[in-house]
Formats: structure tokens, C-alpha cells, sequence
């Protein structure tokens, strides 16, 4: 075979092992119509978490509430009150709840149904956090949660940042240079930690070095934007593949694990945030909805 034949005859396989690559990457294909759970019309959802078995709890915002959504019945029942306005959930091991309560500028946990709860940090350097965001609890019992200020009351910080808390409270500010940093998200594998920025459509990823600890940043993907308008980017999540799901203005846009683009599922109004429940289940929080929506990997 001539040098010019061995290098076309490379290239074609180059070509077929990467078409086969592709081909071979399962993500969702096509899924099912949204489907709206609630009766009637709420105020800001957000904060979905599901606790690995019959339920999931989310938070209405404007309301200062948490509910409970019951998967058997898909009936969804008022859980907590007077939550300050309270934004992210997250769930450890132990079953307990992880609030960000915004308008306390607080990270509290609690037992779902107990109507007390326990403050894990409360400030930074001597000062109250701006107004807690979105918040993911890894497996040494710390958190790492957003702390942006939307406007000049809410700001208590010098800067709008990302910090973790450890198992004993101890803070440490880890991100200091972003606009108004938004949803996080740990990887099932906890070696990587995501975050979004509301003041941009590239999203970044980082190495977990240690717990509370990042190495550097990198620019995982660039979310599209399909129309004149794209709100968000909001909250994440990952499914049993290690794609990444991010919440945009009216859809969710996925990408690989290498930060590719692979769709984006749309929804009829202002998508906040999602969850998976078990492979192939996504429970959608929105302006005044709460969806449910199957997919179907191929």
C-alpha cells in the first residue's frame, strides 16, 4: 500500500472509531409532553430534590413554602410555612433537609415535617450571606451553595460568591469572580462541581481536589441560544449517563460529560429548576407549575 493510501485508510478509521464514539453516547432522544401536577396556579417554584423513594419536596418561593409531592398518588401537600423565602433544596444520607433560606441569609437543615430547624452557616467574615441561592451537600456532610445578591438590599457581601461549609460550619469562599452565580451541582461521582452564572451563557466546571477544595476552573459548555431571549441559566442536573441538564428561560438544554451540546427539552413557561427521579423521571419546577416529564435514552 503507497504512503498516500495508508494515510487515506487512517483517516477513514480515525473517522469510523469517532462516528462509532458518538453513536455510541446515550442521552434522551425523545420524551414525553409535560405534564402540569398542580392544581392550581403557584409563585415561583424551585429547589426540586427527590429522597430516593416516594416523594419530592420543592419550595414556593413567593409563598415561603415547602411541599412534599407524592409520587404513588402524584398529590402534592403543604410541608412547611414561613420559610423566609427559601430557594434551594438538597438531601443528605441521613434524610435530612438542606435549605438555602434567602431571606434569612442562612444554609439550615431539617427533618421534613419537623417544624424546627437548625442553622448551619449564617455568615462570612463577620457578615451575613447576601441571599442564598442553590446549595448540593456532598458526602462528608458539607455543603457548597450560591450566594447572590439581586439587587442593593440583598447585598451583605463584597461579592456575589460560592462557598462551602463544612460538616462543622466552617465557611470558606471558593468562586469570587462571577456575576451572580446561580445553580450548583456535584457530580454523582463528586469529583467535579458545577456552576452557572446568571450573567452568562458559559457555564464553568471544576475538579474536586478535596472537600471545599477546587482546582481550576474550566469552561465545561456554552449554553445555546435558539431565540432572541435566553433567561437563566438556572438549575442543574445529572442522570445516570453523566450528562448535565441546565434550566434555561423555556427548556432544559442537556450536554455530555465532555460539555457538548446534545438538545433541549421546551417547556411551555420559565423553566427554574429539575430533578431526576430514578433514570428516566424529571420533575420540572417552573414559574407556577411543577412537571413531570419521562425520557426516553437511546
Amino acid at each position: 500500500m503507497k504512503p498516500l493510501q495508508v494515510f487515506r485508510f487512517l483517516l477513514f478509521l480515525c473517522a469510523l472509531i469517532i462516528h462509532s464514539a458518538l453513536g455510541a453516547e446515550t442521552y434522551p432522544r425523545s420524551w414525553s409532553a409535560p405534564q402540569i401536577l398542580n392544581q392550581t396556579k403557584l409563585a415561583l417554584l424551585e429547589g426540586p430534590v427527590w429522597d430516593g423513594g416516594n416523594n419530592v419536596y420543592f419550595t414556593e418561593i413567593n409563598a415561603s413554602k415547602v411541599y412534599q409531592l407524592k409520587l404513588d398518588k402524584l398529590a402534592i401537600y403543604e410541608l412547611h410555612q414561613n420559610m423566609h423565602f427559601s430557594n434551594g433544596l438538597a438531601m443528605d444520607n441521613k434524610g435530612q433537609l438542606w435549605v438555602a433560606m434567602q431571606n434569612k441569609g442562612q444554609i439550615v437543615t431539617l427533618t421534613p415535617g419537623d417544624h424546627s430547624w437548625q442553622i448551619h452557616a449564617a455568615e462570612y467574615q463577620g457578615k451575613p450571606f447576601n441571599h442564598p441561592n442553590d446549595l448540593v451537600v456532598d458526602k462528608h456532610g458539607g455543603v457548597y451553595f450560591s450566594d447572590p445578591a439581586w439587587n442593593t438590599r440583598h447585598q451583605k457581601q463584597p461579592l456575589n460568591g460560592v462557598y462551602y461549609a463544612d460538616k462543622n460550619g466552617k465557611v470558606k469562599l471558593l468562586i469570587g469572580d462571577m456575576d451572580k452565580p446561580n445553580g450548583v451541582l456535584l457530580s454523582k461521582k463528586q469529583d467535579y462541581f458545577f456552576v452557572v452564572d446568571m450573567g452568562s451563557r458559559e457555564f464553568r466546571r471544576y475538579p474536586v481536589v478535596a472537600p471545599g477544595e477546587l482546582g481550576e476552573r474550566e469552561i465545561f459548555a456554552t449554553l445555546q441560544k435558539p431565540d432572541s431571549h435566553l433567561s437563566g441559566p438556572d438549575g442543574m442536573a445529572e442522570d445516570h449517563h453523566g450528562n448535565i441538564y441546565v434550566a434555561v428561560d423555556k427548556g432544559i438544554q442537556f450536554f455530555n460529560a465532555e460539555g457538548r451540546y446534545l438538545g433541549n427539552i421546551p417547556l411551555p413557561e420559565q423553566v427554574t429548576n429539575l430533578a431526576f427521579v430514578g433514570k428516566d423521571l424529571i420533575i420540572v419546577t417552573a414559574l407556577e407549575n411543577l412537571y413531570k416529564i419521562k425520557v426516553y435514552f437511546k
